[in-house]
């Protein structure tokens, strides 16, 4: 027998010969990962460019979110509970880094951030009328009055990518733990029904302290 449930961000899956005593294989791992989260009413305005406040969840490298091309992704409540996914298609924010004449100690000292006063993400010049909310709503297809909230983030643009000369190096976001996840689904797909029991449990929430 085989199976698996979900719950939230949750997944179990399970395999079993259905004999109670036989032994049991149990592998876990995480379905988030560490990042920038968007936060409610995010927008905001600094030196005539439309910004977002971000909220830093888990423990990111947060030099590592300098200069890259972001999309936003996530989910809309509708009033009746139900989620609805969206993702923007193309870029919609960038946390520039300081030209170097504003930082000359950089490469020596190296980048030293503030996750709330240097996590600004611009993604406008100037004001815009344009809300995260609004635009989540679009995305998802789904009236704006029939949202109730929005839980988005901020993703790389950037696809994974295998390189080096012989293709055998993965370069990609969010490999802790997606990477484990996806190893530990593959496993568990090839897994006979009598060989004992096999457990994956991959859960929401670690990088907080699940």
């Amino acid at each position: 027998m085989r199976g698996f449930f979900t719950r939230g961000g949750a997944v179990i899956a399970f395999v079993t010969s259905g004999r109670v005593n036989d032994h049991y294989r149990i592998v876990g791992a995480h379905t988030d990962s560490p990042g920038l989260f968007v936060k409610t009413a995010p927008e905001g305005q600094a030196f005539n460019f439309g910004t977002l406040e971000v909220e830093v969840y888990g423990s990111p490298l947060l030099n590592s979110w300098l200069d890259r091309d972001l999309d936003l992704a996530g989910h809309v409540v509708r009033r009746n509970g139900s989620l609805a996914l969206f993702r923007t298609a193309s870029p919609i924010a960038r946390l520039p880094q300081l030209a170097i004449h504003l930082d000359r100690s950089v490469n020596e000292n190296g980048v030293v951030l503030d996750k709330h006063a240097h996590l600004r993400p611009v993604w406008s010049t100037g004001s815009t009328a344009v809300t995260i909310r609004d635009l989540a709503a679009a995305l998802a297809e789904v009236k704006p009055d029939d949202v109730v909230s929005v839980h988005a983030q901020l993703v790389d643009h950037q696809p994974a990518s295998l390189l080096g000369v012989d293709a055998s190096l993965l370069a990609s976001g969010r490999l802790d733990n997606q990477l484990s996840c996806w190893a530990a689904v593959d496993a568990i797909t090839k897994v006979e029904n009598n060989s004992g029991v096999a457990v994956v449990a991959l859960f929401d929430h670690e990088e907080v302290g699940s």
